[in-house]
């Protein structure tokens, strides 16, 4: 059966079973589409019907917000479709959180080995300095 927008409208609000898979059918590319283009870098398939899925849950139950004189039908399951899709989205971003007490740090960054270290520099600092001038000039055109 076809359905004009109004009709359409008038049976998904009198939950007119006939009339929630004609708006299916219709509109699932066009909903699928704009969630992909939102969801598709961060998450699958599988998650994007669902997502489409619940915009056609929501547009059965939220029928009763649609009013046909500030829009027409088709824009308003695309604005649900693009709140929707940024919910899912928000979701996966706080489900990639991790956990930082799961993380074993490891500090490579030993003080008694850096200062031991920096004893030596000055005792080589302290040789260098002891060179009379030509052999200073020697030095460190050979080793810098």
């Amino acid at each position: 059966m076809e359905y004009t927008e109004s009709a359409l409208v008038e049976g998904i609000k009198a939950k007119d079973v006939p009339a929630y898979n004609y708006m299916i059918n219709k509109y699932t590319k066009t909903i699928y589409y704009l969630a992909y283009n939102i969801l598709s870098p961060s998450l699958n398939k599988e998650d994007i019907e669902e997502c489409v899925s619940d915009v056609f849950l929501d547009a059965w139950r939220k029928i009763d917000e649609f009013d046909q004189e500030k829009g027409n039908f088709r824009t308003w399951l695309l604005v649900l479709t693009k709140y929707k899709s940024l919910t899912y989205k928000r979701k996966k971003a706080t489900r990639n959180l991790v956990d930082i007490e799961a993380f074993q740090i490891e500090d490579n960054y030993n003080l008694e080995k850096q200062f031991f270290l920096r004893q030596d520099q000055e005792k080589v600092i302290e040789v260098i300095n002891s060179f009379n001038a030509i052999d200073k000039e020697i030095f460190f055109r050979r080793f810098f």
